[in-house]
């Protein structure tokens, strides 16, 4: 009975097709819509990592990292006061193999699994695109599986000593995720399923994430991430409150102002970290499609049944 219950739920999380395709996954998971609703708030978060501290933390051997040395220590002391951090560099070769990836492989429109297409032949009816690919975003899936630099990233030693330092306990890999921005007009699209207006997310009570552009995003038109420098400690009671994550461009200069939005761009393999829970987007591309990397560390998966 209780298996028959939990198929009766996945079934129906899977068919509600305007909630994200990632947020779909863990929502499988029963125990997470609760930390959906709780870990937004930062003094829960703080009591609750609490719990999870681990007093005997685990030594990566740091050389035999792909990265560049870097100073741990600053990064998660930037990350908790800013939010994010930005200046991680994947090797070109890792590029490549990601981009020969995306290229050979289907990508899923929306994260959905019934829309599936290659981006060379979108590439090829691109003047067609409205009318044929009518998506914001196209994802990849099970990239950890299928692409072995995806995988050597997502367990590089430099990348688990920072999610370690900032989680204060062992990082849980959560997903990878490899999406396109696709170029769109804006007026046609709900712009909030494209993570292109401002939101931050709930997925667990730590919860940071890497990413790396795999083109470049050396302007405004490719379309660049944005993050809100300290909106992931101090928000508004009344977003707090309610069940959207989104809010406009116009709140949030409001709250945080116009000096405290950073536009982050970089050439292909440029990566930051971010805490899950800051205020971020995408802005959308108009010149050049962008391809970025997830790679997302929690305390819990809730991907697990």
């Amino acid at each position: 009975m209780k298996n028959l219950l939990y198929d009766i739920y996945c079934s129906f999380i899977a068919n509600l097709k305007f909630i994200p395709f990632h947020y779909r996954q863990k929502a499988k998971n029963p125990y997470w819509i609760i930390i959906f609703c709780f870990s937004r708030f930062y003094w829960i978060r703080k009591t609750v990592l609490i719990f999870y501290k681990s007093n005997s933390p685990k030594h990566y051997a740091l050389n035999n990292s792909i990265f560049e040395k870097a100073n741990i220590q600053h990064i998660v002391k930037t990350i908790d006061r800013e939010g994010f951090y930005q200046g991680l560099q994947i090797p070109q070769k890792y590029v490549d193999r990601i981009l020969d990836f995306a290229f050979t492989n289907d990508c899923y429109g929306e994260g959905n699994l019934d829309s599936s297409f290659r981006y060379d032949a979108y590439l090829k009816t691109k003047s067609k695109a409205k009318s044929i690919y009518s998506v914001m975003r196209c994802e990849y899936i099970n990239t950890i599986d299928k692409c072995s630099a995806i995988q050597k990233i997502s367990q590089d030693p430099l990348i688990l000593s920072i999610a370690q330092a900032y989680l204060k306990t062992k990082p849980i890999l959560m997903n990878t995720r490899l999406w396109w921005n696709l170029i769109v007009n804006d007026d046609d699209c709900d712009l909030r399923k494209g993570a292109r207006t401002f939101h931050y997310d709930p997925d667990d009570y730590g919860s940071i994430a890497f990413a790396f552009y795999i083109t470049d995003v050396n302007s405004d038109s490719s379309g660049s991430h944005v993050c809100v420098k300290g909106s992931h400690k101090k928000k508004n009671i009344r977003r707090l409150l309610s069940l959207s994550l989104n809010s406009s461009d116009a709140e949030i200069i409001k709250d945080y102002g116009q000096e405290n939005l950073v536009n982050i761009k970089g050439k292909s393999g440029y990566g930051f970290v971010e805490d899950r829970f800051i205020f971020h987007k995408a802005t959308s591309p108009l010149e050049r499609e962008r391809l970025i990397l997830y790679v997302q560390f929690g305390i819990n998966n809730y991907h697990k049944k």
